[in-house]
């Protein structure tokens, strides 16, 4: 029977090899290798606005700093969504947890109170 992807066995063992590159570098760096890279990259840019800055006269200077903060906007949005999904997660964790309590604390109730019960102390865990 012929293998009907022939190249799946090349393209796996690719993956995994950039996976482990991929593990390799953030240990390096040790966390996230974008966070590391924009660590370096804000002041370059930074010095490298102010450079241009310094070399404009004029009407000039009002068009790098609107480009300047047009970029640094950009740059900010990114900061604010990796935030927001940080909170994300850290909110999923929470309300896993909760749940757990909930399944375990359901487990009890099932053995030990009526279905009134129950209900009663649902609504206390939940609140």
């Amino acid at each position: 029977m012929n293998d009907p992807n022939p190249n799946l066995a090349g393209t796996k063992k690719l993956l995994l090899d950039m996976v482990a590159e991929a593990n390799d570098l953030k240990r390096t760096a040790g966390g996230s290798i974008t966070d590391a890279v924009a660590g370096w990259l804000a002041p370059q840019y930074l010095l490298a606005a102010r450079e241009k800055m310094t070399a404009t006269e004029g009407t000039g200077r009002f068009e790098v700093l609107r480009t300047f903060v047009q970029d640094w906007a950009t740059l900010r949005h990114g900061d604010h969504s990796a935030a927001r999904l940080q909170l994300d997660r850290e909110k999923l964790d929470v309300l896993r947890k909760k749940a757990e309590k909930v399944d375990q604390a359901g487990e009890v109730l099932k053995s030990k109170y009526t279905i009134e019960e129950q209900n009663a102390i649902l609504r206390k865990i939940m609140a």
